[in-house]
């Protein structure tokens, strides 16, 4: 019994990784762009911050992009639906429904847009009492994806 669940977990492993290499939406991409994977925050003081887990929630609303949506944490379903429904011939009720209601755009990373976040974030902590913050930003690109780093240092608490 044990051995028939093992070889069930197996099966249904290797389909799952063999749809989710199927959906790669990277593929769509055009030449040079990137899709946003990941924002994270990064909090450096010199002083201890009360509520930095607050803090970070509170940055985390002035991200200009936000990465696509995730399902089950593996895989971009609704993306994949936006590229097999942009054909300017898919013009059924069914695809003009999952166009509007499933399907969701690429959000492509943009330097300028990243940017505009930092400066966003910069503002936000010098009007809320950390008047010596900067926010600076690094994006990683790995292949096709680009993740977002902004990296908030010398802050003081007053």
């Amino acid at each position: 019994m044990i051995r028939n669940k093992n070889i069930l977990f197996f099966w249904v492993s290797i389909i799952i990784l063999l749809i989710g290499s199927s959906c790669n939406t990277t593929k769509y991409l055009q030449e040079g762009e990137k899709l946003l994977n990941k924002n994270k925050i990064v909090i450096e003081s010199d002083k201890k911050i009360k509520n930095k887990g607050d803090l970070k929630l509170d940055l985390a609303d002035y991200h200009k992009q936000v990465p696509n949506d995730k399902f089950l944490g593996l895989f971009r379903t609704r993306l994949w639906f936006h590229y097999k429904n942009s054909s300017p011939s898919d013009t059924t009720k069914w695809d003009n429904w999952v166009k509007r209601v499933i399907a969701e755009k690429p959000v492509i990373h943009s330097e300028k847009v990243t940017a505009l976040t930092a400066k966003s974030m910069q503002s936000f902590m010098q009007h809320n009492g950390y008047f010596n913050a900067t926010v600076d930003f690094a994006t990683q690109k790995k292949g096709k994806l680009a993740y977002n780093y902004c990296l908030s240092s010398r802050t003081i608490y007053v």
